[in-house]
């Protein structure tokens, strides 16, 4: 008789125990994303449907190259590139240090886009000076490094820049079909020089609106895009009047070396 009386006890039990389970099942369910936010992946999340593969415009940061990495390039620039010539060339010299092995470069003063289509202040080739794409296409050569657009800046909207940049870049690939193009950013300028006005469109604003064109032209057309001006300027980004020759832009050894690092990581 004393277990019949407990029936009605384990039956109450039972039944609660059923119910709580289900409860907590139900809470299980209400956790579970919907089939909308399955469907349809919110910007940033991860998809795992098949995408078409993209040329990456802009290099990660990678380990440094060895310096036979240049050996089949040519950098193609103005004063500023110059300096840069210098530099690699005296560090070579005075203390065995090849960051860009046998790379080539053309560079001259007061030079740009306009005037390397009009043939003016042409950089020196084998002790000739001569069209760019006609020393491109005498070296053996798969990669070129641009640096142009500084000089240009002084007289030309940004649109005619780009438009020039494109014609100047074609002249070179039917020179040296199949050839890499690395466009690089137009380096900073200080604050001096924008404070002076000497040449009142050469501005930190110009220079940022000009990069950006660059870098949408690089897009579009399938080039490498390279910042190099984020290794040179500061927060504010200017070139520190202290890591220039003159307070302009043409920069001082401690300067480009942080432009010979950029170049060597982001390949």
């Amino acid at each position: 008789m004393k277990y019949l009386f407990k029936l009605p006890f384990l039956f109450l039990l039972l039944t609660l125990c059923f119910l709580l389970n289900a409860c907590g099942k139900r809470n299980d369910l209400l956790t579970l994303p919907s089939m909308g936010s399955e469907s349809t992946p919110q910007p940033g999340s991860l998809s795992t449907e098949p995408t078409a593969e993209k040329h990456i415009t802009t290099p990660a940061k990678s380990a440094p190259v060895k310096a036979t990495y240049f050996d089949d390039a040519v950098f193609i620039g103005d004063s500023i590139s110059e300096g840069l010539q210098v530099e690699t060339v005296y560090l070579k010299n005075t203390f065995k240090i090849n960051y860009f092995g046998k790379a080539h470069f053309l560079t001259a003063q007061n030079f740009g886009l306009f005037n390397a289509l009009k043939g003016v202040n042409l950089p020196l080739y084998k002790g000739e000076k001569q069209p760019i794409w006609d020393s491109v296409g005498q070296m053996d050569i798969t990669k070129i490094y641009i640096c142009l657009g500084m000089n240009d800046l002084v007289s030309y909207p940004i649109d005619e820049i780009v438009s020039n940049y494109q014609k100047v870049i074609k002249k070179l690939l039917n020179a040296k079909p199949g050839a890499k193009i690395f466009i690089q950013s137009v380096t900073p300028i200080t604050r001096s020089e924008e404070k002076n006005r000497a040449h009142k469109l050469i501005t930190r604003a110009r220079l940022n609106e000009l990069n950006h064109a660059l870098f949408k032209m690089a897009e579009k057309k399938g080039y490498y895009y390279l910042d190099v001006s984020s290794a040179i300027k500061d927060k504010q980004g200017f070139l520190a009047d202290k890591e220039t020759w003159d307070l302009t832009c043409h920069m001082r050894p401690e300067a480009l070396k942080r432009w010979i690092g950029y170049l060597r990581t982001h390949t």
